[in-house]
């Protein structure tokens, strides 16, 4: 059998539970199809995945697919890439996805009344005491002079602004 697409589904993430390594449960999908069940404990231990019944020869599939796909490169070194490197890899993009979309929510609720300047590391927010529309309107200096102060201020950090309404 050809495998042509693995999809790691169904994620249900457990942080509180994640000590070294993710906690989570999940579905993995062969070529559209249900084929196992994938989960890690958290503790550091290896991600275990279990085929669903009548699925061990694509589930053998999917790992012979797997052990074809270029090395990780790591800082520390390089291994070899299998199914559990690529379910925890699927899981960890899933994972950021998931801050990166709290983060751009809790971003535009402080935009009304905030420029949010920053970079992948770190912001800084700059509230004002009306929302900024208004102030586009009606103190337009003020505000881009103050932009433009905390951004020399952050210069080294290499701050942008993060507003969507600026």
């Amino acid at each position: 059998m050809e495998i042509k697409t693995i999809e790691v589904k169904g994620i249900k993430h457990f942080p509180s539970l994640s000590e070294e390594t993710n906690c989570f449960s999940a579905t993995i999908y062969v070529n559209g199809k249900k084929c196992a069940i994938a989960e890690n404990r958290g503790n550091g231990g290896c991600t275990d995945y279990y085929p669903l019944e009548g699925c061990k020869d694509i589930l053998r599939g999917a790992e012979d697919f797997c052990k074809g796909l270029p090395p990780i490169v790591y800082s520390f070194g390089t291994i070899d890439n299998s199914l559990e490197c690529f379910i925890d890899d699927e899981v960890e993009s899933w994972i950021q996805a998931q801050e990166d979309k709290k983060l751009q929510k809790k971003f535009a609720r402080m935009s009304k009344d905030s420029v949010i300047i920053g970079n992948d590391n770190g912001y800084v927010q700059i509230k004002f005491g009306t929302d900024i529309e208004t102030l586009k309107a009606k103190e337009p200096k003020f505000l881009y002079d103050t932009i433009a102060q905390k951004l020399e201020k952050y210069k080294a950090q290499e701050y942008r602004v993060l507003n969507t309404n600026i």
